[in-house]
């Protein structure tokens, strides 16, 4: 009888099978995954790379890992060119089937070395990081009414956190001034919990803080109305955790009324640190900001912000 998806992608070698779907994925989550401290959106990414090749591999007809050679692999990366998959969404996929098959080898289900390892990622050409100019700035803030949208915009656009960062963000990470203005005595804070679990406490400006200020009456209002006790800080209409991929879809909606093109999620956070850098900001503080382990990685910044400031001086020409 032939094998379902299930069986294929938790079936080992040797007649040896993993118990369940279940069994399998949380084995590769906690055995594998915790070693690299992987983010939520990451983990997730992994469990949907591998079952969209364990359905491929089952349309061909095998039943079990051992039985996948490399012709196989290949042509689940040629199908996905077929379906114009972006070189980054390919090279993504490689690395996440190279990293189960290594799992699935570490625990005797394949052979070693595995067929994954002969697996060439594609190569992916350099795109300039996209950012948000200050008029398509005003037209994205200009679309929001929502004050719990407008505060995780804000805080994207002028704080320059990761999707994961935010989302996981609770209400007691924050501290807010009692009043919020332009002295330097009003600056909020923020705790953001990096990767590696490393903790940051980064600075919220007047416009964050005032953002901040309005959705939090609103998810008080929410809260009690709902007999509630989230600490989480954004909350969807029942009072519910708001998910990474809500946040996403919700920010690609205003993007998408305000006609910005080519921009996503990330494009805030470029945003955030082109920006403060043109403006005259320290290269070590958005290296902080942003999280970077590596001053390198925030140097790309330096080159997109003097672009910025080219079109200011055009722009205030006396």
């Amino acid at each position: 009888m032939k094998a379902t998806t299930t069986e294929l992608l938790l079936a080992g070698s040797g007649g040896r099978k993993l118990k369940s779907l279940q069994a399998g994925l949380v084995e590769f989550e906690t055995v594998y995954m915790p070693a690299r401290d992987l983010a939520s959106r990451t983990r997730e990414e992994y469990r949907r790379d591998i079952l969209g090749l364990a359905e491929f591999l089952e349309r061909r007809g095998l039943g079990f890992w051992h039985e996948v050679g490399l012709p196989d692999l290949q042509a689940y990366m040629a199908d996905l060119d077929r379906q114009k998959a972006r070189p980054s969404t390919r090279k993504r996929k490689t690395y996440s089937i190279k990293a189960f098959f290594s799992f699935l080898a570490q625990n005797g289900y394949v052979p070693k070395p595995h067929v994954a390892s002969e697996l060439i990622p594609p190569k992916v050409p350099k795109e300039e990081r996209r950012f948000l100019s200050e008029d398509e700035y005003n037209a994205l803030l200009a679309q929001i009414t929502s004050p719990r949208d407008r505060a995780i915009v804000t805080m994207f656009l002028q704080v320059g956190l990761r999707l994961e960062e935010l989302a996981s963000l609770n209400v007691y990470a924050l501290q807010l001034p009692k009043k919020v203005s332009k002295s330097l005595d009003d600056v909020g804070m923020v705790k953001v919990y990096r990767k590696g679990s490393n903790i940051e406490y980064l600075p919220l400006n007047w416009k964050v803080c005032q953002a901040l200020t309005v959705w939090l009456k609103e998810r008080e209002r929410l809260v009690k109305r709902k007999g509630l006790t989230a600490e989480t800080l954004f909350l969807n209409k029942y009072g519910e955790e708001l998910s990474g991929r809500s946040i996403q879809r919700m920010v690609e909606k205003y993007l998408k009324q305000a006609n910005i093109k080519n921009a996503s999620v990330h494009s805030l956070r470029h945003t955030m640190a082109t920006h403060y850098l043109a403006k005259g900001g320290d290269i070590r503080s958005v290296q902080n900001m942003l999280g970077h382990a590596s001053l390198e990685t925030t140097q790309i910044y330096a080159g997109l912000a003097k672009k910025v400031q080219k079109k200011m001086v055009q722009d205030f020409a006396l």
